[in-house]
């Protein structure tokens, strides 16, 4: 017997098509582990739902919380979280418990290895003189940029040519390594410019 997703979704009350808050949860108890990607902005049902809306997203901005939900979104229910950004609510499909595997299923994988004090004093130099703000508009999508090149090769009639085999990784010396980056690290932190000047803002759509 086939099942057509129409024919389910006339099954479906009003309600059922609404989004049914849970929780409210604190904003640092959510672990990203449970996002699936998928983020939508939320928008208020016309005039009626403004006050509405904006009521739940001052109170969760106020609060520092988070919402667990559940709606159905392309035909299924799923759960959710709702969490407000800058003056908007945003919408997150989460996994369920059941298709995460927890980092403690890999526990013996992860390295148990002793550092060196100084091996220590190293690293968090290297991450301390490293800091800076989180800003995305700094990496440029290159996966795009290839594929871009590509196409336009192909477009043209250029042969496309594999790029050369990286040779195996080397045996490198830990401590040398780290002294090398602490020291490129500054050095280029001394003579950096103002990045405002000449990083391009990119404003992209969640979808």
């Amino acid at each position: 017997m086939v099942v057509d997703p129409d024919e389910l979704d006339r099954l479906r009350t009003e309600a059922d098509k609404a989004i049914k808050i849970d929780v409210f949860i604190a904003a640092g108890a959510f672990d990203p582990l449970y996002g699936t990607g998928k983020r939508y902005y939320l928008a208020p049902d016309g005039p009626a739902g403004q006050k509405a809306y904006a009521l739940l997203y001052q109170a969760m901005l106020e609060e520092k919380r988070y919402a667990l939900a559940q709606v159905v979104l392309h035909g299924r229910e799923q759960l959710v979280l709702l969490r407000p950004q800058e003056n908007l609510l945003i919408l997150e499909v989460l996994h369920h418990q059941h298709q995460l595997t927890p980092p403690a299923a890999l526990a013996s994988e992860a390295p148990n290895t002793e550092v060196t004090s100084e091996e220590l004093q190293m690293a968090k130099t290297l991450v301390n003189a490293s800091k800076g703000d989180f800003a995305l508009d700094k990496y440029p999508d290159l996966y795009t940029s290839k594929l871009q090149q590509l196409i336009e090769a192909k477009v043209a009639g250029k042969e496309i040519v594999a790029a050369p085999a990286s040779e195996g990784p080397q045996v490198i010396n830990l401590m040398e390594a780290l002294k090398q980056s602490v020291a490129r690290v500054q050095g280029a932190n001394s003579t950096k410019k103002d990045p405002r000047k000449t990083t391009r803002r990119l404003v992209r759509k969640i979808s």
